[in-house]
């Protein structure tokens, strides 16, 4: 990042340049750690089908997302959570279970609030599991993927590389392709057939770079000698003692939110009539603590904005 002589730059700027670097809040984390909390909160999620603990998961995801892609993040969690909304209206009129019916609909078919509710966990569930992948693949970079499976199953993790690289890839040739078409003066055709041919004119073009691409990567791999026997790697990342509190900090919550889990102190039934089981000293504890491991990476942002401002403050 370079800067004019005699002019600042904006703090915004700064702050977004240390997130890229990996540099900033819950980024900085070393990968083990950040794998350890995404599969605990993933895990939880996809677990704990009770209303209040898929509320704090939600809104735990809701502000990690937000805290690391502004408001990109924003935007895709609302689509996230109407979709959401979506499901959880929609599942009440194929799922006619329940006791109560709220209203009677075609064909005499109850809309009953058993079901509204148990479309509204699995909306939840699917809202948390996008946006906690969603964080994910913003702060499990592909080094970060290659330093931690890359001497287990470097073919696998180079798999999974290239495959998450290749849709962005595609995307960016696809629109550079039509524009080139369009400047010889293709692909102006009225016609849905002419969409059509031109489409698949498009894909053609698209798919064939693709093939010679790999073909140029498999050989890059192998001057290189991936997959010879005694390959070296080079640490990027240390694991320090902030790495590790924070990893049994989160091994202390995951622990008393499944000793909670296991003791049914959230159970809760759906069919034939809604009943949760009463709210105690140890259901809110697991509350508390749940609550505390979705925020975990958020206070952790917060805590890093407030040291990074305290700093440029005092120069």
């Amino acid at each position: 990042m370079r800067a004019v002589v005699g002019m600042p730059i904006p703090f915004e700027v700064l702050e977004v340049g240390m997130l890229v670097n990996g540099q900033f809040g819950s980024a900085s984390l070393h990968p083990a750690a950040a794998a350890g909390y995404f599969v605990s909160v993933i895990a939880l999620a996809l677990v704990a089908q009770n209303p209040w603990l898929q509320a704090v998961g939600l809104m735990g995801a809701v502000c990690m997302l937000i805290g690391l892609d502004g408001r990109k993040g924003f935007r895709f969690a609302g689509v996230v959570l109407a979709l959401g909304l979506v499901v959880a209206l929609v599942n009440p009129l194929f799922n006619t279970h329940g006791n109560t019916a709220l209203f009677i609909w075609w064909s005499g078919r109850p809309y009953t609030l058993e079901a509204l509710a148990a479309g509204a966990l699995t909306a939840a569930t699917l809202a948390q599991t996008l946006l906690w992948f969603a964080s994910l693949s913003l702060v499990l970079t592909t080094d970060k993927l290659m330093f931690l499976f890359g001497r287990w199953a470097p073919s696998l993790v180079l798999v999974l590389t290239l495959a998450l690289r290749l849709v962005t890839t595609l995307r960016r040739k696809v629109q550079r392709t039509s524009e080139a078409r369009a400047c010889i003066g293709l692909g102006d055709g009225a016609s849905l057939a002419d969409r059509v041919r031109e489409a698949g004119a498009v894909l053609g073009s698209v798919t064939a770079g693709a093939f010679e691409d790999g073909v140029t990567t498999a050989d890059s791999m192998k001057s290189r000698g991936f997959g010879l026997s005694g390959a070296t790697r080079c640490a990027a990342y240390r694991f320090d003692r902030q790495d590790g509190a924070l990893m049994a900090l989160m091994g202390v919550f995951v622990v008393v939110i499944v000793a909670a889990l296991a003791q049914g102190a959230f159970a809760f039934e759906l069919f034939p009539q809604l009943k949760m089981a009463p709210f105690g000293v140890l259901s809110g504890c697991a509350l508390v603590c749940y609550g505390a491991l979705a925020l975990l990476p958020l206070a952790l942002q917060c805590r890093e904005v407030i040291r990074w401002r305290s700093i440029v403050s005092s120069i």
